[in-house]
């Protein structure tokens, strides 16, 4: 390629870079004022978040974590069960192809919305089952103000059980994930890899005949039902979801 026609390439890319940092810093500046607000800004967050891919996004789906897996869930109580091991319909994330002029990677973009405010996502965990190489490293892209995300080699957790994660995603004690908050986890894909290898993959990790073996995403998420009130230690409202299917209840918030 010409010496200038590369140097006008590259020009170019910063400017989409700097306008999309722009952007993001202008939605920051806008966090949630009203409650009926919270969408609308989330959507500015990640539309600035995803304008930094160069190259633009291609295939996105949006999935639930609609499966229960362990934890409290609600305590012994059965209509408390039924509302605390359903909350993991309203956590969210958006999967699609984000690649850079010099990055093949992947998009995540989790949010909760629980409507209980005082629930929390705790972590995140990614589990890639048969397909370990499949990324070469995970990384935040962006997040709302006070997550402090941090990504971790993954260890097993007894709210996941059969999980076993390459990568974690936790947040600060006593902190985590409102509903309303925004994270943006990039994961590069490893050399040879493409965005269909992580389709593929995605898939089999939704097969409940072939979970174990795919990728899947897990969530930890407590105070599903507000948490315990002054002096109580614990009311059990906590639990380890799973992704789980396509979802047009996140898709349509």
């Amino acid at each position: 390629m010409p010496t200038n026609t590369a140097s006008a390439l590259t020009a170019r890319s910063g400017n989409r870079q700097s306008r999309a940092q722009r952007a993001l810093s202008f939605a920051y500046t806008q966090l949630p004022l009203y409650s009926g607000m919270v969408s609308t800004l989330r959507n500015a967050i990640v539309g600035a978040a995803l304008a930094l891919c160069a190259a633009g996004t291609a295939g996105a789906e949006v999935y639930d974590f609609n499966t229960f897996l362990s934890g409290g869930g609600g305590g012994q109580d059965p209509a408390k069960q039924r509302i605390a091991r359903a909350r993991g319909a309203d956590i969210c994330v958006d999967i699609r192809e984000g690649r850079t002029a010099s990055t093949n990677r992947v998009l995540f973009t989790f949010w909760s919305q629980i409507p209980e405010r005082n629930s929390r996502i705790m972590s995140i965990a990614f589990d890639l089952g048969r397909h370990s190489d499949l990324f070469a490293n995970m990384s935040v892209l962006v997040s709302s103000p006070g997550l402090k995300p941090q990504i971790s080699p993954g260890r097993a957790h007894a709210f996941l059980p059969r999980f076993s994660p390459k990568y974690v995603v936790g947040f600060a004690p006593r902190n985590g994930m409102a509903p309303g908050n925004t994270l943006v986890v990039a994961a590069t894909l490893a050399n040879g890899k493409t965005y269909a290898n992580v389709r593929s993959a995605l898939s089999e990790g939704l097969n409940p005949a072939t979970a174990s073996t795919g990728l899947r995403v897990g969530v930890i998420a407590l105070s599903l039902l507000g948490g315990p009130p002054p002096g109580v230690a614990t009311i059990q409202d906590d639990g380890g979801f799973s992704m789980t299917s396509v979802s047009s209840r996140c898709r349509s918030r």
